[in-house]
């Protein structure tokens, strides 16, 4: 299972939740320390839409770009909200790719799969501690 966030005035994408055998894990990277905005926060991968393309493109093209896997978002949001100029929408789905991820080092200084008690625990980037009280 997968959690998607886009956001929709700044058109970014974020994916990040996967169905562990045990318990739902959220998929969580850590932001790097040269980030604008959150810098050593954890939160989702995400970033801007490109012309053309639709918040759910953004959430799988980016999903890809930062921790190398291939998201398939639900199409309907759960969760819609706002950060400062940005819209956000929240999305559950799926996803497949290899077992050791592969973050993008330029922008993610690390990652992991939190159980959600364990990622309300971390200091969170823009609204994922709301999303995560949702589910």
């Amino acid at each position: 299972m997968l959690l998607l966030t886009e956001r929709c005035r700044n058109r970014g994408a974020y994916p990040w939740m996967k169905q562990m055998p045990e318990a739902p894990a959220l998929l969580l990277l850590q932001r790097g320390y040269a980030a604008p905005t959150f810098p050593g926060h954890w939160g989702a991968p995400g970033g801007l839409t490109e012309l053309g393309e639709t918040r759910t493109e953004t959430a799988v093209r980016e999903t890809l770009e930062e921790i190398g896997i291939v998201a398939t978002p639900d199409p309907n949001p759960f969760y819609e909200g706002e950060w400062v100029d940005r819209d956000l929408s929240y999305f559950t789905g799926d996803w497949h790719g290899p077992e050791v991820l592969l973050p993008q080092a330029s922008e993610v200084c690390g990652y992991g799969f939190f159980l959600y008690e364990h990622a309300l625990a971390l200091h969170l980037s823009f609204k994922y501690r709301e999303a995560i009280q949702l589910l």
